[in-house]
């Protein structure tokens, strides 16, 4: 009987932890979404001259920093990333979605 409630215990601690520890994850990960969710917002409604498009046309690295440095922005709405991203087409670094949806039923 003796072993029986120790079992009990047991089996009751490990599933309260296991209670406590998917709360707390699921509360860190509703932060985080909510988090980036308002930088995006934040990005979107930017209206600072940062997203503007430079007068010079980027080199490859730079292209590279300005799409990692406007990651939340979309092409259609941040001139600076349409710009970059245009650079690295240009380059074979990127390869749009457009184009590989036309290759691939190029080839069947």
């Amino acid at each position: 009987m003796d072993s029986a409630l120790q079992y009990s215990a047991v089996v009751f601690g490990t599933v309260a932890g296991v209670v406590a520890l998917s709360f707390g994850t699921s509360t860190i990960v509703h932060y985080r979404v909510a988090k980036e969710t308002a930088r995006w917002r934040a990005a979107q409604e930017s209206t600072d001259d940062s997203h503007h498009a430079p007068l010079v046309r980027f080199t490859v690295a730079q292209a590279h920093r300005q799409m990692r440095e406007h990651l939340l922005c979309r092409r259609e709405s941040c001139e600076r990333k349409a710009q970059a991203f245009q650079v690295l087409v240009d380059a074979g670094r990127i390869v749009p979605a457009s184009d590989i949806g036309e290759s691939t039923s190029a080839s069947s």
